[in-house]
């Protein structure tokens, strides 16, 4: 994730906050507020749902109005609907939907190498 373009400070101390674990879902919570100064506060949940789904939940907090992107990089073929994106490697599907914000749409851009 991004937050005005800046990427996290990748030395910055995230801590868990708070973790679950039952049998239909298991997940942590990680105050990243500290890789990330230009927020008051991150906080990222990541669970898995019945051992077949994973949810990722970010909430950013600031005094401004920001541009945040969050992204990932992979080598599989991409198919793109608004809201859904399909990753296919092989026999392979990940499939990802954005429940929030509402405008928010998935985009393809070519990975560019850190110097």
């Amino acid at each position: 994730m991004t937050i005005d373009g800046e990427n996290q400070d990748a030395r910055a101390e995230a801590r868990i906050v708070r973790r679950d674990f039952t049998a239909d879902l298991a997940w942590v919570q990680i105050d990243l507020s500290k890789a990330y100064p230009k927020a008051k506060q991150v906080q990222r949940r990541i669970g898995i749902a019945q051992r077949q789904s994973i949810l990722i939940e970010d909430t950013v907090q600031t005094a401004q109005p920001v541009d945040v992107q969050w992204s990932m990089i992979s080598d599989a073929e991409i198919r793109l609907d608004g809201q859904s994106a399909d990753l296919v490697k092989g026999d392979w599907v990940l499939m990802a939907e954005i429940h929030a914000p509402r405008h928010a749409v998935f985009d393809v851009a070519a990975a560019q190498a850190e110097d």
